[in-house]
C-alpha cells in the first residue's frame, strides 16, 4: 500500500473522530512523506497493521537510532550528533540506496 493510500485511511479517520487533521501530521507528511508513510499504521485485508518503531539512545555524547518497519520486517540504524535536522536525516537515510536494512529475526517466545 503507497503513502497516499496509508494516508488518506488515517485522514478518514480522523476526520470522522473530530472533524479535522492535526496539523502536527500534515507537517511531517510535507517535511518528511517517507517517514511518515512508514511511520503511520495502515489498513490491509480490514485490519489496521502497526507502523514502524522508532527507537532513540542517547550514549556517548550522540544520538542511536533505530527504525524498524514493521509492515517489511526490516529495520536500519543511524548515529546523529543532535535532535536538529533529526527526522529530514531519517527522511534522507530512507531513500538512500547505501542504508543498510536488515531483515528483522523473529525470536520464538516461550
Amino acid at each position: 500500500m503507497g503513502a497516499s493510500k496509508r494516508l488518506a485511511d488515517l485522514r478518514a479517520r480522523k476526520e470522522s473522530e473530530n472533524g479535522e487533521v492535526g496539523t502536527t501530521l500534515r507537517e511531517m507528511e510535507s517535511r518528511c512523506p517517507g517517514l511518515a508513510e512508514i511511520m503511520l499504521p495502515m489498513m490491509e485485508d480490514g485490519k489496521l497493521k502497526d507502523g514502524a518503531t522508532l527507537l532513540v539512545f542517547a550514549e556517548e555524547n550522540a544520538l542511536k537510532v533505530c527504525v524498524t518497519d514493521r509492515a517489511s520486517a526490516q529495520r536500519f540504524f543511524r548515529v546523529m550528533q543532535s535532535f536538529i535536522g533529526f527526522f529530514e536525516e531519517l527522511e534522507e537515510a530512507i531513500y538512500d540506496p547505501t542504508t543498510d536494512w536488515r531483515t528483522v529475526r523473529v525470536v520464538a517466545r516461550k
